[in-house]
Formats: C-alpha cells, sequence, structure tokens
C-alpha cells in the first residue's frame, strides 16, 4: 500500500501515485473542489497506509456515529472489506470503537436533557422512572438496536440516556452489537469472491 504524502501547499489527501483521493471523479488535478461538493472517491482507500487506513476508519466511525443521515458506516465498511486487504479484527474494532464512542456521547447527551425544565415536567421524566425501575426491557431493544439498526441506534441511544439505563451495560451492549453486525458486513463480499 502507498503511502499518503503531503502535497504542495501543504493539502493532505495524495496518495503515492499521486492521486488525489478526496477530489471528486469529475474534478481535475490543480482545479480546487466546488462549493458543497463531499465526493469521496473510495477506489483509493487502497492507498492509504496501514495507519491511516486505521486513523480514517476510528474518525470515520465515531462522525458516522453522531450524524449517520451525513456518512454511513456499514458502506464504508464495505468499501473497505472490497478494496483492501486491511485486517478485519483491526478494521472492525476500530469501527466498534468509534461507534460506541459516538453512542456514549449521545447516551450522555440524552441523560442531560431531563434536566432541562419543560422536558421534566413531560411524560419522558415518567418514562425515566418507570424505566428505572425494570432497565432489562429498555437493554433489549438497545440490544436490537445494536446488531440490526432498526430502531435507529442513534435514537435509541440518545432515549437510553433520558430513560437513565444503566451506562456500564448500555455500553457492553452497544460494544457486542457493533462487533456482530460490523463484523457481519466486513466479512459479507468475502462471500461473493
Amino acid at each position: 500500500m502507498g503511502m499518503s504524502r503531503t502535497a504542495p501547499g501543504g493539502i493532505l489527501g495524495y496518495n503515492a501515485a499521486g492521486s488525489n483521493f478526496l477530489r471528486g471523479a469529475d474534478e481535475q488535478p490543480g482545479r480546487a473542489r466546488g462549493k458543497g461538493s463531499s465526493h469521496v472517491d473510495f477506489a483509493d482507500l487502497p492507498a492509504l497506509g496501514t495507519a491511516a487506513l486505521w486513523t480514517v476508519t476510528f474518525l470515520f466511525a465515531l462522525v458516522s456515529g453522531i450524524i449517520p443521515f451525513v456518512l454511513n458506516i456499514e458502506l464504508y465498511l464495505l468499501a473497505v472489506a472490497a478494496l483492501t486487504d486491511a485486517s478485519p479484527f483491526a478494521i472492525v474494532g476500530l469501527a466498534t470503537a468509534g461507534q460506541t464512542l459516538a453512542k456514549v456521547i449521545l447516551y450522555l447527551v440524552g441523560k442531560g436533557a431531563l434536566n432541562i425544565k419543560w422536558v421534566k415536567k413531560s411524560a419522558a421524566s415518567k418514562a425515566a422512572d418507570a424505566f428505572a425501575k425494570r432497565p432489562g426491557s429498555g437493554l433489549g431493544i438497545v440490544a436490537v438496536s445494536a446488531v440490526v439498526g432498526f430502531p435507529p441506534l442513534y435514537g435509541v441511544a440518545l432515549v437510553a440516556g433520558a430513560l437513565r439505563l444503566p451506562l456500564a451495560a448500555f455500553t457492553v451492549i452497544i460494544v457486542v452489537g457493533r462487533l456482530v453486525r460490523f463484523g457481519g458486513i466486513y466479512l459479507a463480499p468475502g462471500l461473493f469472491r
């Protein structure tokens, strides 16, 4: 695999062959990216060095866990699996770590929501009290969401925090569920070779 290098002018994103993997497919070398363009060319993933690929994987997972409607970790994992010979253990582990950190952040945001005055007066406060007495039912939903993706884990993490489900149990369930989900996704392209 080629190593990334800094392009003239200090812009990162060029591989050893001189191809800009951050440039859109329709853009010419040396031309600035158009306003609003966010195209990432996954075909140049093999050009990343191992450390760069690992860093990108963790950061992509973290950011996609916080804003999943912009970045999709499942598509990223499929691209890495299909286009590189990266270790599945490292990639799946780093993707799981990034997503888990993102979901814990969302959990903490949800937990803080009960401190907002108008939320305290709503049914969310009563639901939090009910789930505090029987957290197993809420953790079951977290487990299904972590593996299957439905209901969306983004919302489930926020609600789990608001309902004060145990953080340690929530985190363990997210780690195990994401390992299962991402492991299956990463290994899927190998079924068609």
